[in-house]
């Protein structure tokens, strides 16, 4: 799951949809800081 939502972000820069898949439970705030360079506010 990690390299499709690595791929998708890649491609869209879209953080809002990392995001929701932290949120969704696909994976968890450390790879949220490594595919997009941020901490996840919560």
């Amino acid at each position: 799951m990690f390299e499709a939502i690595t791929r998708i972000y890649n491609s869209t820069s879209n953080k809002f949809l990392v995001k929701n898949a932290v949120t969704k439970g696909c994976t968890s705030k450390e790879p949220y800081k490594e595919i997009t360079g941020e901490n996840l506010a919560v």
